[in-house]
């Protein structure tokens, strides 16, 4: 199963090219007047990460934490998923392993590739949720 949010022009993949469509969208639809500030506040100082919160399954869009639940989730944007992956493999502190073995080793840097692939799928799969929205990647905790 796949993780990742795409916001293209199928029900899987809706396509929005700018995220106040999203906000506006849920703000129509919340049940009070005090939800709806709270949608508007949010998306104010958030901008499009928080539109980016608002299409995960899951969410409550109406709940009185929603500012703490956005919060304890969001991890980040990236311009683009090898941005990401680079991040991830820096904050696991491998790529500076691997780097250090081809060193200690005399191993050619060039002998070493990192199978982006399986770590994007790793990634989306078991580690975030992703949303890919106005051409950048929003990264939010599982």
């Amino acid at each position: 199963m796949n993780h990742e949010h795409h916001l293209n022009s199928t029900p899987e993949q809706r396509s929005i090219s700018d995220a106040e469509s999203i906000v506006t969208g849920w703000i129509g639809l919340a049940p009070t007047r005090m939800a709806r500030r709270a949608l508007l506040e949010l998306a104010q100082s958030s901008g499009a990460a928080f539109a980016a919160y608002l299409t995960l399954d899951g969410i409550d869009r109406a709940s009185p934490t929603l500012e703490e639940d956005f919060r304890a989730l969001y991890i980040g944007h990236f311009p683009d998923k090898e941005t990401l992956i680079d991040n991830e493999l820096d904050a696991l502190g491998w790529k500076t392993v691997v780097e250090e073995a081809c060193t200690t080793h005399a191993i050619p840097s060039w002998a070493i590739q990192w199978n982006r692939d399986a770590l994007w799928d790793i990634i989306t799969r078991d580690v975030y949720e992703i949303v890919e929205l106005d051409g950048e990647i929003y990264v939010f905790a599982r």
